[in-house]
């Protein structure tokens, strides 16, 4: 929370890692932050934190590749 209220920018691979984390609490927590700072819907992208692993590995997928550049 702390990361996206002041925006950090170098904290969003790992704020994406958080959206596969094993506890729901934790990857609703991310996603909402990452919602508001970004002000876009994870859903949008096919992520939604009760998912199992295996259903959110897409979205995640397509969140990397959307905000994160590649080297």
């Amino acid at each position: 929370d702390a990361l996206a209220r002041t925006r950090s920018g170098w904290a969003l691979p790992r704020m994406l890692e958080a959206l596969d984390d094993p506890f729901l609490i934790n990857r609703q927590f991310a996603a909402r932050s990452i919602e508001a700072w970004l002000g876009l819907s994870l859903a949008d992208v096919g992520y939604r934190f009760y998912m199992s692993s295996e259903e959110r590995r897409p979205g995640i997928r397509r969140l990397r590749r959307l905000l994160v550049p590649e080297p």
